[in-house]
């Protein structure tokens, strides 16, 4: 497997999984809930529904039915139940890995497209298309390969024998990135104007990568290990 497979992402997200074992228990039980929550609620008067639901923040309007009134009133009482929290940390966890899964298989794509889109100008075109393809797409097709490089990191840690966790491999690839990052500056200040672009393109990606991937599962938190290995090289 070339991508990662957004329909089933079980096999390498946790996240996946632990949603996909609770998921139908937690909504079961939510319900349940809901439900009794509705009875109670029918057996208090109009305006003290109103009442109550006011108190739980909700923007109520006294001219509702009763039975609509102790259905928003049990609705938001449920929200507020540790089953309704931890389906919703379940929820965002597998998001996040999904949103960070999506982001690595356009890497990929981005890379074929530059790819042949260079193919195309070189072998259909004119002296001049070849010329533009090469001065026009060939930072685009550097950078996009750089990039493409870090999601093939990714794939080959998930789908390894005892493969890692997305997570796990994301956060293992985005220090090396981060790294990257870091140490361009140095780059620039030892070897000068840059006369190879390899060097800026691994930087940009590496940059994309820290920001649309590992950002989008670990959050703005930069891990200690990191920076000891920043400041004490």
């Amino acid at each position: 497997m070339d991508r990662f497979d957004l329909n089933d992402m079980t096999a390498c997200s946790a996240a996946a999984r632990n949603l996909a074992a609770e998921e139908d228990q937690l909504t079961t039980a939510m319900e349940t809930a809901r439900l009794h929550e509705i009875r109670l609620a029918m057996q208090m008067s109009k305006p003290r529904i109103v009442e109550a639901s006011q108190k739980a923040g909700l923007a109520v309007k006294p001219n509702q039915p009763k039975e609509a009134l102790a259905a928003a009133y049990a609705a938001r009482l449920v929200q507020d139940t540790d089953d309704a929290r931890r389906l919703a940390a379940l929820q965002d966890a597998y998001l996040r890995d999904k949103a960070a899964a999506r982001r690595l298989n356009s890497y990929l794509d981005r890379a074929d497209r530059a790819v042949a889109d260079v193919i195309r100008l070189v072998t259909y075109g004119d002296e001049w298309d070849a010329s533009r393809a090469v001065s026009n797409l060939g930072d685009e097709m550097m950078t996009s390969y750089a990039a493409a490089r870090l999601a093939r990191r990714v794939l080959s840690l998930t789908q390894a024998e005892n493969g890692q966790e997305l997570r796990e491999a994301i956060m293992d690839v985005a220090e090396d990135a981060m790294f990257t990052i870091m140490t361009f500056p140095r780059h620039i200040a030892v070897n000068g104007s840059i006369h190879r672009f390899d060097p800026v393109a691994e930087a940009v990606a590496a940059a994309d990568f820290v920001q649309h991937v590992a950002g989008q599962v670990a959050g703005d938190t930069v891990p200690a290990e990191w920076l000891t290995r920043w400041l004490c090289p």
